[in-house]
């Protein structure tokens, strides 16, 4: 399943990785303070990804598209 990203709204883009990491920890392939830190990491990273795409694309020569928000 792929999740668009609306405006301002990046952590619905870490659910399904939340989902996967809750359907291992029911199942109990993971840990309840695996479970916990691999959530943190995926919202987190998802959140900053956007924001650090938008900082270092120019620097790498790259242009960053217009009408994208980060």
């Amino acid at each position: 399943m792929v999740l668009r990203e609306r405006r301002g709204d990046n952590t619905l883009l870490a659910w399904p990785r939340a989902v996967v990491l809750n359907i291992g920890y029911d199942l109990g392939f993971i840990p309840q303070n695996v479970c916990t830190m691999l959530v943190i990491m995926a919202v987190v990273t998802t959140v900053m990804t956007g924001p650090l795409l938008r900082a270092l694309l120019p620097r790498a020569g790259y242009a960053v598209p217009a009408g994208i928000e980060a």
